[in-house]
């Protein structure tokens, strides 16, 4: 699929780059001290090794792209500005920079800021980058790893394409018009602390973070605010989603269309205006640990989903149904769950079919009596004619660790 260069991480380096088609206007945190101290070049398009090495002497790159045991030599391009609409940066078939330290603006939507196609071992890092298509785009690659850049006023932040084992972390991707971050037929990455707010005003799709046909990745400890969707999962399995924080939604967490297998744990989903998390035509995933609350409707929504186990979570002070449950899901099972002054204190949750389990989950408004002193309410909470929780939990407290 690749080809067979494995060198070490950090073979090349892309730091500190400025690269324009216009003005600079695009909000970057810049001072003009700091615009003086770059040069003005000419887009940088780079095919090879050999290629590589050879601009690398004319431009004065640092270190000379080798490698010495586990030591890599990584040319490094930084602290430039480029002027350009069209594909400022573009590397390709190469395994031996680093570019870092660079800001990359355009006033029109254009090509990638960063166009990389069949690298390995590259590092991009500390670069501001505004107005393309896509600030950063990543294809058929392996082992990249993509860091602390600033990316605004695109479509797309960073947009990964068949690649594998790489890492996006700690970067900040605001006012892009659809995903903040998307990863597309690609497996075995990391997307970890980045921080991903404020759509665009003219966003019709805007994500957070999008997976499409991806696989095995780690999506952990992200930040992401004021999105329409704040992650979405649509036909992609076997990822493992973690701590992250979403909030001022219209729906927090979206998992569609043969999403199956995936780990959905201890995110933290607050203000989603029409779900906190929506789960379609998916199978086998296992949600727990997840905290939601402060919405205007409900809150995680199961249609056509089978065999979701959906425990120790959290859901509070929803206007409506903490959760919903259609006709065409089956086999669903909510257990441990703390439901807490949802829907005005009416039924908390719904479920139009008796073919998924309700079962010792505690509601707030049905405590008591508990005459055996087990912790479990001596009557079924009734969610309707047809479906209850036959084993009311008391107390938070009496929910066993898990």
């Amino acid at each position: 699929m690749y080809h067979n260069c494995f060198l070490g991480i950090d073979d090349f380096i892309i730091s500190t780059l400025l690269i324009s088609t216009g003005a600079i206007t695009n909000n970057v945190s810049t001072t003009k001290q700091d615009i003086e101290e770059f040069t003005a070049i000419d887009p940088i398009t780079i095919d090879g090794n050999k290629d590589f090495e050879q601009q690398a002497k004319t431009n004065g790159w640092t270190l000379d792209g080798s490698r010495d045991g586990n030591q890599a030599n990584p040319y490094v391009i930084s602290n430039y500005i480029i002027n350009n609409p069209i594909s400022p940066i573009s590397i390709q078939n190469t395994d031996v920079f680093l570019l870092s330290n660079n800001i990359i603006t355009s006033s029109v939507d254009a090509a990638a800021g960063v166009d990389l196609h069949n690298v390995e071992h590259g590092r991009i890092a500390n670069n501001t980058i505004s107005g393309y298509s896509s600030g950063i785009r990543l294809e058929k690659s392996l082992y990249t790893i993509i860091e602390k850049n600033h990316i605004s006023k695109s479509l797309y932040g960073i947009f990964v394409y068949n690649s594998e084992k790489y890492t996006i972390s700690t970067n900040a991707v605001d006012f892009t018009a659809l995903s903040g971050i998307r990863l597309q037929s690609s497996q075995l990455n990391v997307v970890r602390d980045n921080k991903l707010h404020k759509i665009s005003t003219f966003s019709f799709d805007a994500d957070g973070i999008r997976l499409y046909d991806s696989t095995n990745n780690t999506i952990i400890d992200n930040s992401i605010a004021n999105r329409e969707i704040g992650l979405n999962l649509i036909y992609s399995q076997y990822n493992e989603i973690h701590l992250n924080t979403i909030a001022n939604t219209s729906v927090g967490m979206k998992i569609t269309q043969s999403s199956d297998n995936n780990l959905i744990s201890s995110n933290t989903i607050t203000n989603s205006s029409d779900s906190g998390m929506t789960l379609i035509k998916i199978k086998n995933n296992l949600v727990v640990d997840n905290s939601i609350s402060v919405g205007s409707n409900q809150e995680i929504i199961l249609q056509s989903a089978s065999a979701i186990l959906l425990s120790y979570n959290i859901i509070n002070n929803m206007t409506s149904f903490a959760i919903v449950v259609d006709s065409d899901s089956s086999n669903c099972n909510i257990i441990y769950y703390q439901f807490i002054d949802n829907n005005h204190n009416s039924t908390q949750a719904q479920s139009a079919t008796k073919n998924n389990i309700f079962d010792f989950n505690y509601w707030n408004e049905w405590t008591a009596p508990d005459a055996d002193g087990d912790g479990i309410v001596d009557q079924p909470y009734q969610i309707n004619i047809i479906v209850a929780d036959a084993n009311p939990i008391v107390s938070p407290d009496r929910i066993p660790p898990h």
